[in-house]
């Protein structure tokens, strides 16, 4: 049986990688939760260990003198192809961020990489204002930078299927969350934006299509799409349907 690490499971072989182990469960915290399996290589193959009450009381003191806040994960034995393994389950992290020896880590597929100073600010004021909304944090941003045109295509749309008013007011943005305090907030700029880029820089669609079945092969074609986040989607929905080659074959007798 061969197991395979994710952004929530994580491997090792033995008790010797427990601080290392301390930085993945600290990303699974901060996270989306998730899972250390002792006694599993690094190919996903259950090897077992050697499971005692020191060795549990090894696991348990790491955990509790390596977390600020603390965690408290569910720590068991989980017999996998008939061989012992040591399982450290974190199924709850309700005061993010959580840090270990002064880090503070996130996952990223199955890698654990420190959280920027942004990120952990932002965590901090959530925990401290648990009715806090990221996408409705206002920006330095104006009315102008709002794509009105883009605005009432929405209503329309929003008309049709509820009913909504066909007005852009800032009182009808404001019901739509898209306003905060008078001003474009995260989610009023990412949907509407003129130019999101502006103010997220990163926040584009990547499409490439590659020769053969990896990024190895000549790439095909490309397209990055730097509009709203509507437009995104039907922009990538697109590249993919124009991209779907189907195969064809010339019969010999019909000529088609």
């Amino acid at each position: 049986m061969s197991l395979k690490e994710s952004q929530s499971v994580e491997f090792k072989e033995s008790i010797s990688q427990l601080s290392r182990s301390m930085e993945s469960l600290c990303a699974f915290a901060n996270t989306d939760l998730g899972t250390v399996y002792f006694g599993i290589n690094d190919d996903g193959k259950p090897i077992g260990i050697n499971i005692t009450d020191s060795t549990y009381r090894k696991v348990q003191q790491s955990v509790f003198n390596s977390f600020d806040p603390k965690i408290y994960p569910n720590i068991f034995e989980k017999e996998i192809d008939g061989k012992p393994n040591l399982i450290v389950e974190l199924k709850n992290a309700p005061d993010r961020p959580y840090f270990v020896k002064g880090k503070a880590y996130k996952r990223i597929g199955t890698s654990n990489t420190v959280l920027s100073k942004v990120e952990i600010e932002r965590m901090m004021y959530e925990r401290g204002n648990p009715e806090f909304h990221y996408d409705r944090s206002p920006l330095k941003s104006t009315m102008a930078d709002l794509d009105h045109e883009r605005i009432l295509w929405f209503y329309r749309r929003a008309h049709e299927e509820r009913n909504l008013p066909l007005d852009d007011t800032p009182e009808t943005m404001e019901k739509l969350n898209i306003l905060t305090d008078d001003r474009p907030n995260v989610a009023g700029i990412l949907a509407f934006g003129n130019d999101i880029l502006k103010y997220f820089p990163t926040s584009f669609t990547r499409c490439a299509v590659f020769e053969g079945l990896d990024k190895t092969g000549r790439m095909l074609d490309h397209l990055d799409i730097k509009t709203d986040v509507f437009s995104q989607i039907d922009q990538a929905e697109n590249f993919v349907l124009r991209n779907i080659r189907k195969e064809a074959e010339v019969s010999n007798i019909t000529g088609r």
